[in-house]
């Protein structure tokens, strides 16, 4: 989908959520801030990565700010919830971010029948998403969005699954992740949202992106949430 598609979506519906019902847009209120060439530039250098050219291109012509749960985060933003992981009783940061290696290779792969995700001998599977553990920040990844309660989604920035989405509850002894569901629209008690189906197994930023308008369409239209 273009980008201007996306745009003239995101104007639809902020002019139909004009009381913030979508789930996060109190927060970013719809409002999205274009990421700097030189915002990336420091990025990439800063870990020594290329990030994956669907991503940069929405930063760079749709901003960060409106999007999914508390809305996408800035390049800046990125690197504060990296940084922000490293305990500095137990781990210098500079040190920390030393070892961190964002440009070595995601550390998951698919198995050979294409239905598993396995990283060493963790296996975990089930008949709605992939998932497994790993620790976090990991390399060949960073953070591009807050669920809110140590929740994030974050895209693969090497590999085979570059420029994939996954979501991640942080647990600094062993987070878990999962292929990335589609972001929830309206959230409220007794209310389960429209239902919708599921992403792809292994959905690109752009079908996230996009899985959450449809969400929010389709709750908006529902006339239970009224």
């Amino acid at each position: 989908m273009p980008l201007s598609m996306i745009k003239t979506r995101l104007a639809k519906l902020r002019a139909r959520d004009r009381r913030f019902r979508i789930f996060g847009s109190s927060h970013h209120k719809y409002k999205s801030i274009p990421d700097s060439t030189d915002d990336l530039e420091r990025m990439e250098r800063l870990f020594a990565l290329v990030l994956p050219s669907d991503y940069q291109r929405f930063l760079f012509e749709m901003g960060h700010g409106t999007g999914p749960y508390y809305g996408v985060l800035s390049l800046f933003g990125t690197e504060s919830e990296i940084r922000e992981c490293f305990d500095p009783y137990f781990q210098e940061e500079a040190e920390a971010l030393a070892n961190l290696s964002l440009s070595s290779p995601f550390p998951v792969f698919p198995i050979a029948n294409g239905e598993k995700i396995e990283r060493n001998q963790n296996i975990i599977t089930n008949s709605e998403s992939l998932r497994f553990v790993a620790e976090f920040p990991c390399n060949g990844s960073i953070p591009i969005c807050h669920h809110g309660s140590h929740k994030y989604t974050v895209i693969i920035t090497t590999g085979r699954f570059k420029g994939s989405v996954w979501d991640m509850a942080l647990d600094f002894s062993g987070s878990l992740w999962w292929s990335a569901k589609r972001p929830p629209g309206i959230v409220r008690h007794g209310y389960k949202g429209v239902e919708l189906p599921n992403l792809s197994p292994i959905p690109t930023f752009f079908e996230w992106y996009i899985g959450w308008l449809d969400q929010c369409d389709a709750d908006l239209a529902d006339s239970t949430t009224s």
